[in-house]
């Protein structure tokens, strides 16, 4: 065999073979017992493995499906944020309890932060334990029974204990603590675990639960995010087109009598006039995607005003819709994957979804014509229209210039897989609480799986990803106050801001999640719950740096196992040397021997002649 082909063999052997020591950790838990709830330790161990991007839960007792779901979505946070891709890996967890838990996603911040630590082979002070959900972003999310796991934490060998910021809340009147004690009614959580013996802290943010819990310090990206000078121009000139478009077409229907148009048409000029009025700030202020995206929305209003005063018949409706539709077939035929880099993939994404918008668009105008709904059809045939417009200047930014990466069609189907997964268990893990809101969100996912099957990766990846951030806004919704509204939404965009900063540092310019970013900060004081929606867009587009790492990073375990084996293959090297050596020293020896006796044996022989 070639030296070559042998060192081959031998690295698959240490590949195929690989081995992992197991991560622990303990985990904080409450327990149902007959007098109500309880705190309660489990222990937590993680073996990783080279495999192929499998999830194994093993839990006694045994736990509900969200807590599955959740240690699932807590894996995939741990490998974005150490930029590591864990498509060829197996992740095995498995919980220990001598109780009955509750199932829940309050281990989300533990099982992420363990899962990180063995990612990176940090070492872990098993005296820290954490509660909090994980969401995306990093951020750590409010969870229940905290007073009960720290009393369980008090009784165990945990000195720290962290918990989710805004959770420190103070003691009710007469409510009962540890040892059957009445806790003064302004006791905070952090003052009552002082007197347990145990520190209770406050975070917010995934990298202060590493910090905590390995003492590791990961690099925190800060300044302002440079708006990249080819990005800038491109979208100013977008922000120009669609924008003169709505200024001309508000000049003109304001020359006109619309008095006497229904209520609801009426109400839809106001909002366009208002929006297109906004869009004049954004453009002083260079949010050029932000003022492109009020342009879009009251070119669209302005369009659907102007067809109705024209009063199309049912003829005309139609010659509309088939000037749009050939419009639309020009524009795809113009479309080609000529991209080689993280910015010509996100416009390809961005002008392709938008194209296939208007294309959904027109088949409902096709409906809506049939069965008579004129009106409805003429607004479905403009948003068409103005959709096709928007995805054509949009292909400006395709020829972007950037870093390159692996755009090959099999990197974009597992980036495509790998996303469908992602939204498939926020889904499912929505699904649990909230079954009726989700319909858009589960067609989505399958028009993503259908992408997938038809080869249109890119495509897929963003129906995913759009799916999966709707997905989670209805999850954290649900648990957040009007009132801490502003200060989530915060926490997201600045989470977007370090992931855009991040990808910026690697020669990489998310532009749809950048753009996203933006148009979140704009919306945050009129609009909060659309301001976390594209804070949540922007954070599934920024984050592409576990779909194109600088670098291979292989697991400490599959590192620890090649040395391990080296180390083996060395060792007996070295011991088949001192062998062969001793060996030939002996037979040396022997040799000596033998021939000293046959001379011995002569001499006798001689003597008695």
């Amino acid at each position: 065999m070639k030296p070559e082909n042998a060192l081959l063999s031998i690295i698959l052997i240490i590949l195929i073979s690989g081995t992992a020591s197991a991560n622990h950790m303990q985990l904080l838990a409450v327990s149902e017992t007959a007098g109500g709830y309880e705190g309660s330790v489990a222990d937590i161990y993680l073996t990783i493995k080279p495999g192929s991007g499998r999830v194994f839960i093993d839990t006694f007792p045994l736990m509900k499906v969200d807590t599955q779901i959740s240690t699932r979505f807590a894996k995939e946070i741990a490998c974005d944020e150490a930029g590591i891709y864990c498509g060829d890996l197996d992740f095995f967890y498995t919980i220990r309890s001598g109780s009955s838990l509750v199932g829940g996603p309050s281990a989300g911040a533990v099982i992420a932060a363990m899962t990180y630590a063995e990612l990176r082979h940090y070492p872990i002070n098993e005296s820290v334990a954490a509660t909090g959900t994980i969401n995306a972003g990093g951020i750590i999310g409010p969870v229940d029974g905290i007073k009960q796991k720290i009393e369980a934490a008090a009784k165990s060998s945990i000195k720290t204990v962290l918990i989710p910021e805004g959770e420190n809340t103070q003691f009710g009147e007469n409510e009962s603590c540890f040892g059957n004690r009445t806790c003064a009614a302004n006791t905070t959580l952090i003052e009552y675990a002082k007197k347990l013996g145990v520190d209770a802290v406050e975070v917010s943010s995934f990298q202060e639960v590493i910090y905590y819990i390995t003492g590791r310090k990961e690099k925190v990206f800060s300044g302002n995010i440079s708006k990249n000078a080819y990005y800038s121009a491109i979208m100013a000139g977008v922000a120009d087109s669609l924008c003169n478009e709505s200024y001309q077409m508000l000049s003109k229907l304001e020359k006109m009598n619309i008095s006497y148009l229904n209520e609801s048409i009426l109400i839809q000029y106001e909002y366009a006039k208002n929006i297109s009025n906004k869009s004049h700030s954004e453009m002083a202020e260079g949010n050029y995607y932000s003022a492109a995206s009020y342009c879009f929305g009251s070119n669209l209003k302005f369009r659907f005003v102007e067809e109705e005063i024209e009063n199309m018949s049912i003829g005309q409706i139609i010659d509309y819709y088939n000037n749009v539709s050939e419009f639309l077939k020009q524009s795809s035929e113009g479309l080609n994957r000529s991209y080689s880099t993280v910015t010509g993939l996100q416009a390809y994404m961005i002008v392709s979804s938008r194209l296939s918008e208007a294309s959904g668009y027109l088949t409902d105008a096709m409906a809506e014509i049939s069965e008579n709904k004129s009106e409805n059809a003429v607004y479905s045939i403009a948003y068409a229209e103005e959709r096709t417009k928007s995805a054509n200047l949009w292909k400006e930014f395709l020829g972007m210039p950037g870093k390159k990466v692996d755009v090959s069609s099999e990197n974009l189907r597992a980036m495509c897989l790998s996303k469908v997964s992602e939204a498939q268990e926020r889904y499912q893990y929505a699904y649990l609480f909230f079954q009726d809101n989700l319909k858009d969100v589960n067609d989505k996912i399958k028009k993503a799986s259908s992408d997938a099957q038809q080869g249109n990766y890119e495509d897929c990846f963003s129906n995913a990803a759009v799916a999966k951030a709707e997905a989670d806004t209805i999850i954290v919704l649900s648990d957040t106050a009007e009132k801490e509204l502003p200060s989530l939404i915060e926490k997201r965009l600045d989470a977007a801001k370090q992931l855009i900063l991040k990808e910026e540092e690697m020669g990489r310019f998310p532009i749809a999640g950048f753009s996203y970013y933006e148009y979140a900060n704009s919306l945050k004081n009129d609009v909060p719950a659309s301001a976390l929606l594209y804070s949540g867009y922007a954070l599934e587009l920024s984050n592409m740096n576990a779909y194109f790492p600088p670098k291979r990073i292989i697991s400490w375990n599959v590192i620890e196992t090649i040395l391990g084996i080296m180390l083996v293959f060395v060792s007996g090297a070295a011991a088949g040397a001192i062998v062969t050596i001793v060996t030939f020293k002996r037979r040396k020896r022997i040799s000596r021997e033998y021939k000293s006796l046959i001379l011995r044996k002569k001499r006798k022989a001689v003597r008695r002649r």
